[in-house]
């Protein structure tokens, strides 16, 4: 491949990686990450959780070995547009 090519196509490369990096939301959320993008106290995030109001997968360990919470993003989307009060923090 000549040199400007490839210089051509690594910048290309960088461009798209700045570009999904800018973008980037990201995929799954702990709870403590899911309560603050919801506006959320983190024992009403782990209620709704828990509830199945907000879809979410416990893994296991975290503290006490009673396993965490993971959110994904379609979930959390899902939530905000079924309840328009989430993702507005109060001041």
């Amino acid at each position: 491949m000549p040199e400007d090519e490839l210089r051509r196509w690594f910048e290309r490369v960088i461009e798209l990686i700045q570009r999904l990096l800018s973008n980037a939301s990201k995929p799954v959320y702990n709870l403590k990450e899911a309560a603050a993008r919801l506006g959320y106290g983190d024992w009403y995030t782990r209620k709704l959780c828990n509830s199945g109001e907000l879809k979410a997968t416990k893994i296991n360990g975290g503290a006490g070995g009673r396993g965490e919470w993971r959110i994904a993003e379609d979930a959390i989307l899902e939530y905000e547009a079924t309840h328009p009060r989430a993702g507005r923090r109060k001041k």
